[in-house]
């Protein structure tokens, strides 16, 4: 696989690990009982999986495409990531405690469920942004030539 096939698919992988926390955090802010542990979803902007892609090639995304679309990219994943702990707030707000490891409600309780939604509205409006500039980044990257790629960007 040549650099850009790579860098194209760990920005696929990047935009799917975030969509996945963006589909269990709906399932989350609607109440919507399921399967999944609402543990799984990291709190933290930095070490989830979109996080770590983000940093780890904060570099090459710089030197390519400049300061502005990383700082862009950070700034919309960080404030995902505030709206969206808004909704584990009010879920663990009714899930902690050793009295919820017996009694499993793994939902927002009915009175939060409003709240919640829009929190969950916010979330997937800042998702779209994120994505559309995701989107933009791979189709530059795959407009790039192998070449390019390996020879200017700074080992």
């Amino acid at each position: 696989m040549g650099k850009k096939a790579e860098l194209v698919a760990q920005i696929e992988e990047a935009m799917d690990a975030h969509n996945y926390l963006l589909w269990m955090s709906r399932f989350i802010a609607y109440g919507i009982k399921s399967d999944f542990d609402p543990k799984q979803i990291e709190i933290n902007a930095t070490e989830c999986k979109f996080g770590k892609w983000l940093y780890t090639n904060e570099k090459w995304i710089i030197y390519f495409f400049g300061h502005e679309l990383f700082y862009e990219l950070e700034k919309l994943h960080k404030a995902w990531h505030d709206e969206n702990n808004k909704i584990m707030e009010l879920y663990n707000k009714h899930n902690r405690g050793l009295l919820s490891k017996f009694i499993h409600h793994h939902r927002i309780a009915d009175e939060d469920l409003d709240k919640a939604k829009a929190y969950y509205d916010e979330v997937k409006r800042i998702s779209k942004a994120l994505t559309d500039k995701m989107e933009t980044l791979k189709i530059r990257t795959e407009s790039m030539s192998e070449t390019r790629l390996l020879d200017e960007f700074p080992k």
